[in-house]
């Protein structure tokens, strides 16, 4: 009998936990790269990105879904889990480290947020594959 409700007790606690995540739905304006000289261009492919969106969890750091192409926003996979440098609570941004070390890359999500007042949150994430996206985010 313990065992169930220890059971429940966990299951409705993690219900609650994942109730309470804060998520942002962040659009992309800009997709762009380094050139060989240390100069921002535009990306070959952001025509495939403008105007698409993804979603990151507050908490986790992770990169949910995405109306683009997943496999090249996502900031995780089976050996390399994101790290929240810093959430968005109080008066910190959000900051979003993936170390890939088997690939030597990494991914790097920045969000401002010194204002709380203000509704769009500017972003960049650079992802694993080198290229920056940057736009705006908004609590889900």
């Amino acid at each position: 009998m313990n065992m169930i409700k220890m059971i429940i007790f966990i299951i409705f606690f993690s219900t609650c936990h994942y109730a309470k995540a804060e998520v942002y739905i962040c659009s992309i304006v800009n997709v762009f790269g380094l050139n060989d000289n240390g100069y921002f261009v535009t990306h070959g492919w952001k025509g495939n990105y403008v105007k698409r969106q993804f979603r990151i969890d507050n908490e986790t750091g992770r990169v949910l879904n995405t109306t683009a192409l997943k496999t090249r926003l996502s900031n995780e996979n089976e050996e390399n889990k994101p790290v929240v440098i810093s959430s968005n609570k109080n008066s910190n941004s959000l900051k979003v480290f993936t170390h890939f070390k088997n690939n030597q890359t990494y991914a790097l999500f920045h969000m401002n947020d010194f204002d709380k007042k203000v509704v769009d949150k500017p972003y960049f994430y650079h992802t694993e594959i080198g290229m920056t996206l940057s736009g705006t985010c908004q609590k889900e």
